[in-house]
């Protein structure tokens, strides 16, 4: 699991990488929680957003049970193992987040 902040005010990127033995048992779903419950409660974020590539489903199911919304899908965004790759980002804000966790 990652946060890293983006230049200017109250941004934030998550990313995650879970090895394979590992997949399928809610690590990655607890993990991220727990990343943005301190991304927008103690570090005071007000927009975390994730960007994968389009094939990646199982990332994009991930941000979807987070709440995050998918915000845009840029084709042919970037070159990578010689082929072109679709980035898809999704996003949550910190008022989404906190009203999801107090439902």
């Amino acid at each position: 699991m990652v946060l890293k902040w983006l230049p200017g005010c109250g941004q934030a990127e998550i990313g995650w990488s879970l090895a394979p033995e590992a997949r399928g048992r809610g690590i990655a779903s607890e993990a991220a929680a727990a990343l943005l419950d301190v991304g927008f409660g103690e570090l005071g974020f007000h927009r975390i957003d994730a960007k994968l590539d389009a094939l990646n489903t199982a990332s994009a199911a991930l941000c979807e049970r987070l709440g995050m919304r998918r915000e845009s899908v840029q084709i042919d965004k970037w070159h990578y193992k010689g082929q072109w790759a679709t980035e898809v980002v999704y996003a949550i804000l910190d008022h989404e987040w906190t009203a999801r966790r107090q439902a």
